[in-house]
């Protein structure tokens, strides 16, 4: 499968963000909705561990985001589906591990995220491996449940901010999203996509990313995402715990 995604390699290596049309073929889309829904349905009112974050505490209609999804057994296994892994090992170029429970993540590599109408949230400008500290970083599949475009939160990518040292990040005042890139500003070439449902975008660790706000009054923007990371990658533990202890 993964030469399937081979000629998105280039484009990652130079740009560091890639857009993958049709990722997810309807009957792949249509599972994981329904598992998604049942989860937040069953799974969620039984959960008081951090892992849900609301705009509005606890109205299921600012619902942001869901971390702890290993929890259940649907996404427990899913962490190893062959597609997905199959494309983060052929944009990062070598073979990556599944995305579940391990040492380093109590909650698994999955996450949802939305970003609801008539709430003003906006993701804040970061890296993913700010948060993962991980040598090689790792990339994140990120794929639409719904339409996705600028006016309802679509993703902005700082282009090639990934060949660049890691950013000096600060702590923000996001629930969900606490690092932030210290004096970041918005630039003309920065891209986002229009997605369908079932597209995906994959960006490197190092790729600055952020949204602005769903200015729509009445259009969700669900997505769901899978950190995968090369077998190879060690996570350097002296800057993990300075950044989270110090």
């Amino acid at each position: 499968k993964m030469h399937e995604f081979q000629r998105y390699k280039a484009d990652f290596d130079r740009e560091g963000v890639v857009h993958v049309p049709n990722f997810l073929p309807p009957a792949d889309l249509d599972e994981l909705r329904r598992n998604l829904a049942r989860y937040v349905q069953e799974i969620v009112p039984t959960l008081r561990d951090g892992s849900i974050t609301y705009h509005h505490k606890g109205k299921r209609e600012t619902l942001r985001q869901l971390e702890n999804l290993s929890i259940d057994p649907f996404f427990a296994a899913y962490g190893s589906r062959p597609r997905w892994l199959a494309l983060a090992g052929a944009v990062l170029g070598e073979p990556v591990a599944p995305a579940r429970v391990d040492k380093m993540n109590p909650w698994g590599w999955q996450s949802f995220f939305d970003s609801p109408p008539n709430t003003g949230y906006c993701t804040p400008a970061h890296q993913d491996n700010a948060y993962f500290s991980f040598d090689p970083p790792g990339a994140t599949i990120w794929v639409a449940l719904e339409q996705a475009s600028d006016a309802n939160g679509a993703m902005h990518y700082v282009r090639g901010s990934h060949r660049e040292p890691l950013r000096p990040h600060i702590f923000g005042t996001t629930d969900g999203s606490p690092l932030v890139v210290k004096d970041f500003v918005p630039h003309e070439t920065d891209v986002h996509y229009v997605l369908e449902p079932g597209d995906a975008v994959v960006h490197h660790g190092g790729t600055i990313h952020y949204t602005n706000p769903n200015r729509t009054t009445d259009s969700y923007r669900p997505a769901f995402s899978m950190f995968l990371f090369p077998v190879s990658a060690k996570r350097d533990e002296v800057l993990h715990r300075a950044k989270f202890l110090g």
